[in-house]
């Protein structure tokens, strides 16, 4: 997404690669949920299925702010996270 935004002349492409990236991570989220219990016993798939979303939402809560600092800083946070 770094490479495809162009702050000066922003159009469509911002809300496709969005999109896309949230397709993406719900499917990754769907295809873990369905496989993950095959390799790991309830108890421990329960439990790390927990962790995950709490971190997964946890990182979600700053978003908002983060995307309203100046151009290419959050992009490298969103890249790095």
């Amino acid at each position: 997404m770094v490479l495809f935004v162009d702050v000066d002349n922003s159009g469509v492409e911002m809300p496709i690669l969005t999109a896309c990236a949230h397709m993406g991570v719900s499917a990754t989220f769907t295809t873990l949920y369905m496989t993950h219990p095959d390799f790991f016993p309830t108890l421990f798939s329960v439990t790390s299925m927990g962790i995950a979303n709490f971190a997964c939402r946890s990182f979600v809560i700053p978003a908002p702010l983060i995307a309203e600092i100046a151009y290419p800083s959050p992009m490298i946070l969103f890249v790095c996270l």
